[in-house]
């Protein structure tokens, strides 16, 4: 029976991770301790596991706003953290210590899935043209690619009260860096983040698995 996704599950064939643990062989390739966080592991997993994955996705999120550099908060996700669950306390007690009218509200959300063989065909293709560039300095190729991919985007309205949105166009009116992209009057014209879920759930479930997000 086929596995779908809800809210509260990972994608199927998507494992979570916890420093420590080990990955079964028969499941997931060679056994590899997480004994670092995940980001540093990626390169050695990626190594171990990838004649196994199908597929790569990438995402981008639009929001109303970010946690600024200069904000004392970030200065704590600076820290090294050894486990997975120390890294989501931590974001946890973040959350904890800021206001709901501080918290970023999600305005739009894209999904780009690519066949693991596209994309390293496309690596290697990369990896020749820019040895030939450095070469050949006369006849440059271009290193940019358009190819087409299975693509998923929804645009949300954050669900804001009034005086949530005041503020929200105040800081997208001074914005220069166009961070703030989206207006009120457009957010407001789309479905909220719970009545779009579900179908980012069924995009997700449909790609050839295992998938990497």
């Amino acid at each position: 029976m086929k596995r779908l996704f809800t809210p509260n599950t990972t994608p199927s064939k998507i494992g979570t991770w916890e420093v420590g643990a080990t990955s079964p062989e028969k499941k997931r390739g060679p056994m590899i301790p997480t004994k670092a966080s995940p980001t540093k592991l990626m390169q050695k997993r990626t190594n171990a596991f990838s004649d196994r994955i199908k597929t790569y996705v990438f995402f981008d999120l639009e929001c109303t706003d970010l946690i600024k550099n200069d904000d004392l908060r970030s200065s704590s996700l600076k820290k090294t953290c050894e486990k997975s669950e120390e890294f989501s306390n931590l974001l946890n007690d973040l959350c904890l210590q800021t206001r709901m009218d501080e918290l970023p509200r999600i305005t739009e959300m894209s999904f780009m899935a690519i066949p693991r063989d596209t994309f390293d065909e496309l690596k290697e293709e990369r990896r020749k043209i820019v040895s030939w560039n450095e070469h050949n300095p006369d006849s440059q190729q271009p290193v940019v690619k358009f190819i087409p991919t299975s693509t998923h985007t929804r645009l949300l309205n954050p669900t804001m009260d009034e005086k949530e949105w005041e503020s929200y166009e105040k800081r997208r009116c001074f914005d220069r860096k166009g961070v703030l992209v989206h207006p009120k009057k457009q957010c407001e014209r789309y479905n909220s983040f719970e009545k779009e879920w579900p179908d980012v759930i069924r995009f997700l479930d449909s790609l050839p698995k295992p998938v990497v997000l």
